[in-house]
């Protein structure tokens, strides 16, 4: 970048910190509550921050490259979010809402059992904070390269922004940061699109895109290995959708903090319009950047610097876009990273910290306001330095380090969804030892799959790509193949590796099928062997049973126990 560019995204950086800060401190009380989950934002203020907390650096990239080398399939999201985020909002967050939860996974301790709670949550510590390192490390590199400084100073940098962002500001800083941060990507985005209109043809992009296969989207094949089919979207996307926005510590918290459910299924149904809107966003830069590269494929480190080097290239007439630009990048990977810390720190906090340290309990109380508090201090810093030490690790390791924690992500959502799922939905598994094996076993099948991708190395087929860069005369002729839109692997055979073959997209899929299948077998089995009376189950734990509350009683729920400053039952819906 010139200093031009390099100014602007020092700029806006600081500009988005202290407004978020600002914000954020304005009529708050230092409560431990304030602290870990926030008070007092706007429904918008909210639905930003969600949609930005699993926006990282990665996919900001990752995904206008995914439509360059395979085609702009994964415009289905668009109807998965029409479809999963009603089911979220209507169907999986009233339960957790209504129940008051400290932390997600103690819904499981209270259906099920406390063994259940602790290996949902440690399974949720591991899975974020392997994806830590992957989020640091893309932005940390984009800093790199924007203001030329070593990566390993970078890293440490970028890690404890975030972490010094809920110091100052608290869980409600976070919020806000996150929120400006993706007010920031989405303008830039679409910054972005208007110079690609503006400086190419819109006709020769789309006569491009479609010779060169870049807009079939219509890959009906109903095979599990096809990595992007229209029923891979619609049955495992959703899947995905309900892991990270349904069951997931990171989005319910921030969910919690609205004063009624009608206000909290507005922050879930918001997501629909955003999500759609980046995703079309992304889906056009894709296809524009194969346009200009459609004869002569440049040669560039790897594919998620497509974006950034068309930019660079391109789009440099625009005075300052390029700052603006690496200033979303930046802004994408720290605001999944101050949401990931929050989230961890709660999750540590109220599953293993007071419910496994006995010292801490004094006069029926968990835990003393000044000690919570000193807590969630310190924690996010202790997760800041892990997650340095595990970027230095991706930056060391590079390509096998990222597939290992993007594996571990998908098997480890699809568990603990599918757990999650026989609670809601499966009354009959009422025994907790038949529930822990179903778990168990689903997190063993989980890893079992996502790791043979990685000892097989499965990779995806890309569309054609042309190399005549050297003035060659000859056409440029593409036909549709049976191996596009699948994945490649080495050269072996067995069900290892077929099953390793399977699509990202039907992970959780696999999970929850292979959960509710062990779940009942378990629990008939259990039931045959044992003697004792079966578990009377609290209906209110259940997605769709009638909830009961007494009418016209307010009942004041501990801080402690209490997500919210607004605790009464009698709320309006």
């Amino acid at each position: 970048m010139d200093l031009i560019d390099s100014l602007i995204f020092v700029f806006i950086m600081l500009a988005i910190s202290v407004m978020g800060i600002y914000f954020s401190r304005r009529k708050q009380t230092r409560s431990s509550q304030d602290a870990l989950i926030g008070s007092n934002v706007s429904v918008l203020s909210i639905a930003l921050s969600v949609c930005s907390s699993f926006l990282s650096a990665v996919s900001l990239l990752g995904f206008p490259a995914e439509v360059y080398f395979r085609g702009s399939t994964p415009l289905w999201f668009n109807v998965v979010y029409i479809i999963a985020f009603p089911i979220v909002a209507y169907v999986f967050l009233p339960v957790f809402y209504h129940l008051r939860l400290s932390s997600i996974y103690e819904y499981l301790e209270r259906r099920f059992s406390y063994a259940s709670r602790i290996l949902a949550s440690s399974t949720f510590i591991l899975q974020t904070i392997f994806y830590l390192a992957v989020a640091l490390y893309a932005p940390s590199l984009a800093l790199a390269q924007a203001l030329n400084f070593p990566i390993f100073l970078s890293i440490l940098i970028t890690s404890s922004i975030s972490a010094v962002y809920l110091l100052l500001g608290g869980a409600r800083g976070g919020i806000y940061t996150s929120a400006l941060q993706m007010a920031l990507i989405l303008i830039s985005l679409f910054t972005i699109c208007c110079a690609i209109l503006f400086e190419f043809e819109p006709m020769e992009i789309y006569t491009r895109s479609k010779k060169a296969l870049r807009l079939e989207t219509t890959d009906t094949r109903f095979n599990p290995q096809v990595r992007h089919s229209i029923f891979a979207f619609l049955i495992g996307g959703s899947g995905n959708i309900f892991s990270l926005f349904a069951v997931n510590h990171l989005t319910l918290q921030r969910y919690m903090v609205m004063p009624t459910l009608r206000q909290a299924q507005k922050v879930v149904l918001l997501n629909i319009p955003m999500n759609a809107l980046m995703a079309v966003m992304y889906t056009f830069m894709g296809l524009a950047m194969y346009a200009v590269y459609y004869d002569c494929h440049p040669k560039v480190g790897a594919p998620d610097q497509m974006l950034p080097f068309f930019v660079e290239n391109h789009l440099n007439w625009l005075v300052g876009l390029e700052g603006v630009f690496v200033a979303a990048v930046y802004s994408a990977g720290i605001s999944t990273l101050t949401a990931s810390y929050n989230a961890l720190t709660a999750v540590v906090l109220e599953d293993i910290v007071k419910t496994m340290w006995p010292k801490v309990k004094k006069e029926g109380q968990i835990i003393n306001s000044e000690m919570h508090i000193r807590i969630i201090q310190i924690l996010p810093f202790v997760f800041a330095a892990v997650a340095t030490i595990l970027a230095m690790a991706v930056k060391s390791l590079d390509t096998m380090v990222l597939q290992i924690a993007f594996s571990i992500f998908g098997a480890a959502g699809g568990a603990i969804l599918a757990v999650f799922v026989i609670g809601l939905f499966c009354p009959k598994i009422t025994n907790p030892y038949a529930a822990l094996v179903a778990q168990v076993c689903t997190l063993l099948v989980s890893i079992w799959v996502a790791a043979g991708s990685l000892v097989y190395n499965v990779v995806p087929v890309n569309l054609p790509l042309s190399d005549h860069c050297r003035n060659s005369s000859s056409p440029l002729e593409f036909e549709w193949e049976e191996r596009f839109g699948t994945v490649m692997a080495n050269n072996d055979s067995g069900i290892w590796l077929e099953v390793s073959k399977i699509s990202y997209q039907y992970y959780c899929v696999v999970a929850v099928v292979v959960c509710v299948v062990v779940g009942h077998i378990a629990q008939f089995t259990f039931y045959l062997v044992s003697d004792s009376a079966p578990v009377e189950l609290n209906r209110n734990l259940l997605a769709f049973a009638p909830r009961v509350k007494p009418p016209n009683i307010i009942i004041e729920a501990p801080e402690s126990q209490c997500l919210s400053k607004h605790c009464s039952i009698n709320e309006e819906e």
